[in-house]
């Protein structure tokens, strides 16, 4: 690539980031872990709806402060629960390893939206 095209990539990647924030996963000692970008297009690649996996994992953390994961375990918890929830993209790599999985519906979305909104709610009471 040139240098031209290289900047405005990397400008591009730096919008991306600022108008579509990573959600923070709380963690033992009182930080919060953020998904590096390029490992979060990295596992959009590889699964469906990894943004509203990561809100449900902070949500899980929040509810579950003595389960919250330490800095060096965050990514590894983040990557066993997307595999857990099997809605892993199908790719080239995978056809003959792992069979295809269907695209989320909208009532399977709407039921998750139900149950992070009942997540926050019991957050929200203690």
């Amino acid at each position: 690539m040139n240098i031209k095209l290289d900047g405005f990539l990397a400008a591009v990647d730096r919008r991306r980031q600022e108008t579509m924030p990573t959600p923070k996963i709380p963690l033992k000692d009182g930080s919060e872990y953020a998904l590096p970008w390029k490992l979060r297009l990295e596992l959009g690649e590889l699964y469906y709806d990894v943004d509203e996996e990561l809100e449900a994992m902070r949500l899980w953390c929040l509810a579950n402060p003595a389960r919250r994961k330490t800095q060096t375990g965050a990514f590894r918890f983040i990557t066993s629960w997307l595999a857990r929830t099997g809605r892993r993209r199908q790719t080239s790599a995978s056809l003959s390893i792992i069979r295809a999985q269907e695209p989320i519906t909208d009532e399977q979305r709407e039921r998750n939206k139900g149950h992070i909104q009942n997540l926050k709610e019991m957050l929200k009471r203690g």
